[in-house]
């Protein structure tokens, strides 16, 4: 279906990026290893979303093969003031470059988080800090 859909759109597949939140992950590991080795197969990029709010994190990630984590907001928004959230995104993102895995931020919203994070030598950022949510024409214009 998936390779139905970029076909019929003339999408190339390095251009979709695809998240599946950590807590779907932990339903049926063999079954979703076997759907995001074929998706993967295609070109298209995983991430796994909402990193950190789950409880099957690092076990998982030996399981799966996926091109992103995606810290949790919940550990970005107090990085600057909170040593343990910081010592917890730190050692996600080593731990994600080991594997082969890239690291996305998101809720990044201040320039010091920004700064910190870039220090931590996170991949990737999403957040308020670069734009608020836009509608589809606004996002073209952004883009071009």
């Amino acid at each position: 279906f998936l390779v139905a859909l970029l076909n019929r759109y003339a999408v190339k597949p390095y251009n979709v990026h695809l998240e599946i939140t950590e807590t779907v992950m932990i339903k049926n590991l063999p079954y979703l290893s076997k759907v995001i080795t074929a998706i993967k197969n295609t070109g298209v990029h995983i991430s796994i979303d909402d990193f950190g709010t789950g409880f099957s994190s690092i076990s998982v990630l030996k399981e799966l093969s996926v091109d992103y984590i995606k810290i949790d907001k919940s550990y970005i928004d107090n990085i600057c003031e909170c040593s343990k959230d910081k010592s917890i995104v730190s050692a996600v993102t080593n731990m994600s470059h080991m594997i082969g895995c890239q690291v996305i931020a998101e809720g990044v919203e201040s320039p010091a988080q920004l700064t910190l994070l870039q220090s931590l030598q996170i991949d990737k950022y999403q957040g308020f800090i670069f734009s608020k949510p836009v509608r589809f024409a606004d996002a073209l214009k952004l883009i071009s």
